[in-house]
């Protein structure tokens, strides 16, 4: 029998539990709680990260301020096993937007505990806030601002501690990856180029970071070659 999505998932984040059948049993089954509502009905773009004790999800919620305008406040959910959740609305906002809401926050946790949140908070300007309990509190919160117009900000933690924040930009014809960092959230170096691939790379975006032992690896998509690059 097909699984069907919720017709309310995008305005609604549900939060449920699931049982796994101990290893070796003939068949498997998941166990389901019943969902209940963590959200108002404007609710988009949920992200689930784990944090020390529980899982935060975050999410945007919206409101409009004209035909095609609106602002978006950021919203945050802390689920702890046997506990009920604890919820942390609009810890952050209003960012104005025009047209359809795009997807303005990116978030991220770290090895040490920390949860980092990123927000496209102005043309030039990505508010980033730092939070050492699971995101009851953001007492960190600090604006990274760029001297050209960026967009789709990316956080991820640094394996030596602190974080590093992507951000696009793009020209007429172009559109290139430019990355700040830290140590402790609060002070940021200036955006600067990611890579530089003239017109071997014209386009460079979606940037993923990961840690291995070591150094930290990020993945980015470019295509190249051509009259038809892939």
């Amino acid at each position: 029998m097909p699984i069907r999505r919720p017709s309310g998932f995008a305005a609604a984040l549900l939060a449920a539990a699931a049982l796994l059948a101990p290893d070796g049993a003939s068949a498997q089954d998941y166990y389901w709680e019943n969902p209940r509502s963590l959200s108002d009905p404007s609710a988009r773009y949920p992200a689930a990260l784990e944090v020390p004790g529980g899982i935060a999800v975050i999410w945007q919620e919206s409101r409009s301020t004209g035909p095609e305008s609106g602002e978006a406040f950021l919203s945050l959910a802390l689920l702890r096993d046997g506990e009920s959740e604890v919820l942390n609305r609009r810890f952050a906002g209003p960012f104005p937007f025009r047209g359809d809401e795009p997807v303005l926050l990116s978030a991220a946790s770290s090895p040490s505990g920390e949860l980092a949140v990123a927000v496209l908070s102005g043309d030039r300007e990505a508010t980033v806030l730092v939070s050492r309990d699971g995101g009851l509190t953001f007492p960190v919160k600090a604006a990274v601002v760029s001297d050209q117009t960026i967009s789709a900000p990316r956080i991820f933690p640094r394996s030596g501690g602190g974080w590093y924040l992507f951000a696009a930009r793009g020209r007429e014809d172009s559109l290139s990856i430019y990355y700040a960092r830290t140590e402790d959230g609060r002070t940021w170096t200036e955006f600067r180029p990611f890579v530089n691939g003239g017109d071997n790379l014209p386009l460079s975006f979606l940037p993923s970071a990961a840690s291995v032992p070591g150094p930290d690896v990020v993945v980015f998509q470019a295509p190249s070659g051509g009259d038809r690059p892939t």
